[in-house]
């Protein structure tokens, strides 16, 4: 028990200062801890292990990379146990990367459910589905539910909310209308130059005229096929075709 509240550590020391100083905890059979000035580097540091020394950040610190790990031993860490941050910033003005790598690492984000719930991640930016896409994923993303979620374009103080189409394959498709102003009764439709290589070749086919008259399927490959009329005159007709995908294999009911 100290009465006073200012402890002067290396009080004879003058001239330029070489050592270092600091408080320990002897714990008898167990390893000591400290903290401690290091004089080399003018830092305060903190062991938890008695051999490796991490840095106390006394001011707001830029640093290329913060690495926390699981025994509370990295940069920043003050508890073996678990960390609470309310707000995370990567690289206020330029790219920054969040990685979380390992054989069973995960990160979890909860939010709470219901109509009044909070949204677990909020993400924002990213105009173009394209070039520069909010979040990009390489490998395979699932959700109970997916839809989209936009101000309704005519209401205001309205969202429209639609919900994504489920089937059980990861399907491709394409679609078209055409229109026969000359005295053909057969055309050939040419799906994309890539689209033998993106489906199965067993694609599904639909067609709808625009007249009282029949256009039927001749024939079929990889990259298109061809259709004949009855008509007399011009005509008219939407095509649709949906496919399997072949990079991208789904196992319908897998074990639980």
């Amino acid at each position: 028990t100290i009465n006073d509240n200012i402890l002067i550590l290396n009080n004879d020391v003058t001239g330029t200062p070489s050592q270092n100083a600091g408080l320990e905890v002897e714990r008898g059979s167990s390893t000591n801890v400290a903290l401690r000035w290091n004089e080399s580097t003018d830092k305060w540091q903190i062991t938890n292990d008695g051999s490796s020394y991490n840095d106390i950040a006394t001011t707001a610190t830029t640093h290329n990379a913060v690495t926390i790990d699981n025994q509370g031993t990295g940069l920043l860490a003050l508890s073996t146990q678990e960390i609470t941050v309310n707000d995370v910033m990567l690289k206020k003005d330029g790219a920054g990367t969040l990685d979380v790598t390992g054989s069973n690492e995960k990160l979890q984000i909860t939010g709470t459910g219901g109509d009044s719930g909070t949204t677990a991640l909020a993400v924002t930016g990213g105009t173009s589905a394209s070039s520069n896409a909010a979040v990009s994923i390489t490998g395979h993303l699932e959700a109970t539910t997916k839809s989209f979620n936009i101000p309704h374009p005519l209401l205001e103080n309205k969202r429209l909310v639609y919900g994504s189409l489920e089937g059980p394959e990861h399907g491709m498709y394409a679609r078209g209308s055409f229109d026969v102003v000359d005295e053909r009764k057969k055309i050939a439709i040419d799906l994309p130059m890539y689209w033998s290589n993106m489906v199965h070749p067993d694609y599904t086919v639909s067609l709808a005229t625009y007249g009282n008259y029949n256009v039927w399927i001749t024939d079929r490959n990889d990259n298109g096929f061809w259709i004949e009329t009855d008509s007399d005159k011009e005509w008219s007709f939407d095509w649709s075709v949906i496919g399997k995908r072949k990079d991208a294999k789904l196992e319908v009911e897998p074990d639980a």
